[in-house]
């Protein structure tokens, strides 16, 4: 069983020109996710949670190592306000 990253029925996401606009509705507030933050962001919703490192770091070309902390810290502050929740898949 994995463990995917996906938007709840109340957040509402958004990219303009590389920037994600993410909010709950409707009550907001709205986030600006932008650098590092909108990668974290998209690559979240690409696959299980376990890769969101390796993706960032592959697609940023540094190791997964030096950036393990700060994504997964990014992930969990995003799970805690609401805009990403966990879905378990087989």
């Amino acid at each position: 069983m994995s463990v995917w990253l996906r938007l709840p029925g109340d957040v509402a996401a958004v990219e303009m020109d590389g920037v994600v606009y993410v909010a709950r509705i409707p009550a907001g507030p709205i986030q600006v996710l932008q650098g590092s933050a909108g990668l974290i962001w998209r690559e979240a919703h690409q696959g299980d949670r376990r890769g969101v490192v390796e993706r960032v770091a592959d697609r940023i070309g540094a190791d997964p190592d030096i950036v393990r902390a700060d994504v997964e810290e990014f992930v969990e502050l995003l799970l805690a306000q609401g805009l990403l929740v966990e879905e378990r898949r087989e």
